[in-house]
């Protein structure tokens, strides 16, 4: 009597009423299997056309509870028949997420049997009976058995079991029993709130920590992660435990919520269930993890359709972030309910201490004073936490709402209390353009972000009450949006409000080990409210449909320009944060020691303080921009390109000629010291024969690694040789020194992805002959294995750098390059993104070379299918520079013809923008 396609949607009732007829029906040996069939058809069938019919998990998974219960329920009574006198002494409960009603399709199922005093054993065929029939249902049942008062003994050392016993709902079965566990438990859960709110409170700061501590990764936990679906548990939990309230209702009721909060509590549970459900439907098993690969399946299941240039996956995280910083303010006013209660309580003791000297309300009265535009305020405190006065009028006054965040953001900062951030709320969505001009707020706003003691977290607080987003228009769009592939972190508004956070551990001086230019730069300034001000819009433009630099421009000024006094600075802001990505780019695709590239980009930035400015925000957005868009390689680019342009600023070709040779000198200096037994005019001799290139992307102990080699070379018969190095964090680097011939690039790259590597760095270029011998080649190699781990790991390390030596020496040695069959690596999910290929060509820029970017998705062996493409059509690849962004590579070549000749013929051009299009678009 399986279920089959053509039966109706399940009936209440409809199930319990088959299995207890199909039990009577069945022999002892096949009821197990046949009664758990019938309960995972039934199961499969309804889920079916539930999915069909809706979207929204709440109705889902309260539908699939119900139906499960049903079958439970049905299963005992047809084990009642069987087992008579056993079913008088056994309850079944639902417990934890199967309690509350709510089960995503594979769930598991939480029961609880009680028994009556002394029938543990006795219920055990009962048991078997039911337990069986789940199994072979294909359920994961979590269950215990125990008497209602073993089970308040347990509950009194598990504070799981207390929370998941907190939800308990009867199903069948002996219902004094059942009330007996109910009153035993009310009793205890009276007598034990404040430890049980400290515990669920703890546990949820430590699974919090565990994530990444923010509710705005890109790439979420639905169920764990900082505002999902187990924090809305655990707001049900505390104001189920601490004031008995089941629901929603009586919430409102007791005042726990108001109408509005209960209405966005229930909103944000229906969204969370509905992506839930989803994904145990797509996964085809448990999983929360909403993940790159299944967000766009999700978002199609959902019905997100594409808007303009923004993805229905880019609108499906918009609305979940929207959601969990819902869950976030929400948690803030259960748990000022909670402490509020406790306040309360504590007043009488606090009275009869007063006299004794201290008054604590009084003492922390003192930090509530005038602010910079003077005045009393509308400000008090209410316990620890700082609230208005008169919450009507601060709606109302948007001087008030902003100042609120300045006085509590005061050293030391103190914590605002939701009722205030209720109120902020409220009083934002108004906010009037007059409003956002007003010269005193901008004063209290300008205090904000200049001393205060965490401006980061202080403007974190204010956009998710919405005030950021109202007071500046440009940076309210980016709430909640994310840019859809494996680069960004973060939300385009926590990545901004993070970079904020760099900036001004930086001002303080605290990054100066790693970021000494950023720091002289800020302790130079008089005006570091222009540096706040341009990472606050930077991201402006990924909002506008068509980002025009005049429509971005616009859009920027409307939003700070009431904040920059100086015209000529806000130009400069506006300059800065439209062009963000620009610097970035050029010092991590070409050659910063070439005049050309040097001048044009000077040209385009134009003063000293444009530089500045851009330099600190390209440093602060890429700490922060999301996976590997930071290291060692970044900075030294960074600031190789900074102290060029930095010096054509003072004195054009010249002095930048006088800076190269400067840095050359300085790395010749470092060298000396490292060879002091090699004779000085020795080493500056071979110094000489090494391009403006080499210098730019070397550390000593590099130069010196590789000026041995071509000692070594120049002086014996072989055409090349490679000397390997570890770095501290497990990267691979090669020098090598070889003979320069044909598609030698491509044999390196070859070695490298052959052994499961990838290239993160990488400097190739052309070494003077010694005298009148041919022509030598230099490449300086960094690579790692996959997902940045060492590709010594697991090996012993002496043989592993003995076998890599050999096999780049004969892939230097050897004429051309070898084939390599390349595979797609496992966890590799960089094939889930369309990444539209480009080839760009520049002729203009180097004076001797063709400049080829060639940008597309990312693989395994990328590089070195490019490499081995040019080398197929007879070009050279003088040098190479390598940037990933997630699932996007730009490999950048600087090409000439053999022996030497820059590419200037159109249809030789053309030959290579479509090989390299062919390798591109290729899987």
């Amino acid at each position: 009597m399986a279920a089959d396609a053509s039966r109706k949607l399940w009936k209440p009732g409809a199930l319990a009423e088959r299995l207890t007829t199909m039990s009577a029906e069945l022999s002892s040996m096949e009821r197990s299997t046949r009664l758990g069939q019938e309960i995972r058809d039934t199961r499969a069938h309804w889920l079916a056309e539930m999915f069909d019919k809706t979207r929204r998990g709440e109705q889902i998974s309260r539908g699939l509870s119900t139906l499960t219960g049903e079958g439970i329920h049905g299963l005992f009574e047809a084990g009642a028949v069987l087992y008579p006198e056993e079913a008088q002494h056994l309850a079944v409960l639902a417990a934890g997420g199967f309690g509350r009603g709510r089960l995503a399709p594979f769930s598991d199922i939480d029961l609880l049997f009680l028994h009556s005093p002394n029938a543990g054993q006795k219920i055990k065929p009962l048991l078997d009976f039911i337990l069986y029939a789940l199994w072979d249902a294909g359920l994961t049942v979590a269950q215990a058995v125990r008497s209602p008062a073993q089970s308040i003994d347990f509950i009194k050392t598990d504070i799981e079991g207390c929370t998941s016993y907190l939800d308990a709902r009867y199903l069948v079965g002996n219902e004094p029993l059942a009330r007996d566990f109910f009153q035993r438990f009310d009793r205890y859960r009276k007598g034990s709130v404040s430890s049980f709110v400290e515990a669920k409170l703890k546990e949820r700061e430590e699974r919090v920590a565990r994530g990444n501590g923010s509710r705005y990764a890109v790439e979420p936990d639905i169920k764990e992660g900082k505002g999902g679906l187990r924090d809305l548990e655990t707001l049900h939990w505390l104001a189920r435990y601490a004031y008995g309230a089941t629901n929603v209702e009586q919430r409102v009721n007791i005042g726990v919520f108001t109408d509005e909060e209960a209405a966005s509590y229930e909103k944000a549970l229906d969204f969370l269930w509905s992506v839930r459900v989803q994904l145990h439907r797509l996964r085809g098993r448990p999983d929360e993890l909403l993940s790159f690969d299944i967000q766009p399946r999700v978002a199609d299941a959902l019905n997100y359709n594409d808007r303009g240039q923004t993805l229905g996956v880019e609108r499906l995280m918009k609305h979940y972030f929207i959601n969990t910083k819902e869950v976030g303010r929400l948690t803030g006013v259960v748990c000022a309910a909670l402490e509020e209660a406790e306040v309360k309580r504590s007043r009488l003791i606090e009275s009869f201490f007063r006299g004794l000297g201290g008054n604590r309300k009084q003492d922390l009265n003192r930090r509530i004073r005038p602010d910079e535009v003077g005045a009393s305020t509308n400000i008090t405190l209410r316990g620890d936490r700082v609230d208005f006065r008169d919450h009507a009028k601060a709606q109302e006054t948007p001087l008030d709402l902003v100042r609120l965040f300045r006085i509590a953001a005061r050293k030391p900062a103190a914590e605002i209390h939701p009722e205030a951030l209720k109120t902020v709320a409220a009083g934002a969505r108004f906010m009037k353009r007059a409003s956002v001009e007003d010269e005193d707020v901008a004063t209290i706003f300008r205090a904000i972000i200049l001393d205060t003691e965490n401006p980061e977290e202080t403007l974190r607080d204010m956009t998710e009450c919405g005030l950021l987003g109202s007071y500046l228009p440009a940076f309210g769009m980016l709430i909640g949006r994310v840019k859809y592939g494996l680069y960004r972190g973060f939300t385009l508004d926590e990545h901004v409000l993070r970079s904020v956070g760099v900036l001004d551990h930086i001002r303080r001086g605290d990054e100066i080990e790693h970021h000494p230019i950023a720091t002289r730069i800020m302790a130079e300034t008089d005006d570091p409210l222009s540096f706040y001000l341009a990472i606050l819009m930077h991201e402006s433009g990924e909002t506008l449909t068509n980002p025009t630099p005049d429509r971005l421009r616009r859009k920027i000024i409307s939003s700070i320009g009431h904040l920059v006094r100086d015209r000529d600075r806000l130009e400069d802001i506006v300059w800065a944060a439209t062009r963000y990505q620009m610097m970035a780019n050029i010092a991590v695709r070409r050659n910063v020691m070439e005049e050309r590239t040097i001048e044009t980009f000077a040209a385009e930035v134009a003063t000293r303080e444009r530089l500045d400015l851009l330099m600190v925000l390209t440093i602060c957005h890429l700490r922060m921009a999301g996976f590997n868009s930071w290291d060692r390689w970044t900075r030294r680019d960074l600031g190789n390109l900074y102290e060029a342009t930095r010096a054509w600023f003072a004195g054009g070709a010249e002095a930048l000629a006088a800076h190269i040779l400067k840095q050359r000198d300085a790395l010749r200096g470092r060298a000396a010291r490292l060879l002091s037994d090699w004779p000085v005019q020795q080493l500056d001799r071979y110094l000489l024969r090494l391009p403006a290139e080499f210098f730019e992307g070397v550390d000593p102990a590099t130069a010196v690694r590789f000026v041995k080699l071509m000692r070594q070379v120049d002086g014996g018969a072989s055409p090349g040789s490679v000397e390997l190095s570890v770095h501290d964090d497990g990267l691979v680097e090669a020098a090598i020194y070889s003979r320069d011939k044909p598609g030698l690039y491509a044999a390196i790259a070859g070695v490298v992805i052959a052994n499961g590597g990838m290239v993160r760095a990488s400097t190739a270029f052309p070494v003077k002959p010694a005298g009148k011998g041919v022509d030598m080649a230099g490449n300086i190699v960094v690579f790692h294995g996959e997902q940045g781990r060492s590709i010594l790991e697991g090996q012993d390390e002496e043989v592993a750098l003995a076998r890599l030596r050999q096999q780049f020496e004969e892939a230097i040695t050897r004429p051309g390059y070898q084939k390599i069959k390349l595979r797609a690596r496992v966890g590799d999910r960089r094939h889930v993104f369309d990444v539209p290929s480009e080839v760009k060509l520049d002729q203009h820029t180097s004076h001797d070379c063709l400049i080829v970017e060639a940008k597309g998705r990312d693989r395994p062996g990328l590089l070195y299918r490019l490499a081995a493409a040019l080398s197929d059509i007879g070009v050279s690849i003088r040098s190479a520079y390598i940037a990933n962004y997630g699932e996007m590579a730009v490999d950048t070549f600087y090409l000439q013809d053999l022996p030497g000749y820059k590419i200037t013929d159109r249809r030789r051009q053309e030959v290579i923008r479509r090989s390299l299009l062919a390798v591109l678009d290729s899987d």
